[in-house]
């Protein structure tokens, strides 16, 4: 069985339209949460938000793989 590993592809997807993680906060409509959207794109959270994840999409027209990155694990 391939192991996996999700990370948040927000960095990136921030990176890729020229916005810090505080404007996307803001234009999400949270502003005054945005270290929930900064631990997101940093992968400190180990749960994901789906409200964080629905307003994203929402906002920016985007699929949910561009958010949530899954990459295959090399076993040992």
């Amino acid at each position: 069985m391939q192991k996996v590993k999700i990370r948040s592809g927000l960095k990136e997807f921030a990176d890729r339209r020229g916005l810090s993680i505080r404007q996307i906060a803001e234009e999400i409509g949270m502003a005054k949460s945005w270290e929930s959207v900064r631990r997101f794109a940093s992968n400190e959270s180990t749960k994901y938000s789906r409200d964080i994840l629905e307003k994203l999409i929402s906002r920016y027209d985007c699929d949910l793989e561009e958010l949530l990155i899954v990459e295959k694990v090399e076993q040992e």
